[in-house]
């Protein structure tokens, strides 16, 4: 199954260390980008003082590695499994509009505090096998029942997050509220 996160991203005992993928995070990722292209431009203008030359290039060869490595975490899929990612990533979506409470019940105070809670962090949403061999390859907690699999919702959030990411979609979990 597929695996999103890459070798930055585990710790040294090889278990995954971060929430989400480096590769889905954008703004580090152009921080990095820009603070490569800086140091490219001193050095080529000669504003970088000849003592301080090979530590800088020392720097900008490190940060270009780690930059490949954030970029080659991203899995490349065949189209198959693409289609099997965007399958699962358009049922997450509907599975967890389904458990949240509505916008205006939100507003209106009038959506239960510890029922939120429950679907936040209880096994709530019905998953099927694939989808729970997803989550197990990406370190989402699941919970088998009777011979069907179920998540929280935060963890079936956390997998729609990065699907899609994946096909560069929208991935603010509020755009799935009901009004």
């Amino acid at each position: 199954m597929v695996t999103f996160f890459g070798k930055v991203d585990l710790n040294k005992a090889g278990k995954i260390a971060s929430h989400m993928p480096a590769w889905t995070m954008q703004p580090q990722i152009e921080e990095l980008e820009e603070e490569i292209g800086r140091k490219e431009r001193s050095l080529e203008r000669g504003e970088v003082p000849l003592d301080n030359i090979p530590q800088t290039k020392e720097e900008l060869n490190r940060e270009k590695t780690r930059l490949a490595d954030i970029l080659g975490g991203k899995p490349k899929l065949s189209e198959t499994e693409e289609n099997k990612l965007h399958k699962v990533y358009k049922d997450l979506g509907t599975s967890i509009k389904s458990s949240m409470f509505t916008r205006s019940d939100m507003l209106k105070g009038v959506a239960s505090p510890h029922e939120e809670v429950r679907r936040m962090k209880g096994a709530v949403i019905g998953i099927d096998k694939e989808t729970a061999s997803l989550c197990e390859a990406n370190g989402i907690q699941i919970k088998k029942n009777d011979g069907s699999f179920y998540v929280s919702r935060d963890g079936a959030t956390k997998l729609w997050k990065i699907a899609g990411r994946y096909f560069n979609d929208k991935t603010n979990v509020e755009i799935l509220r009901k009004d």
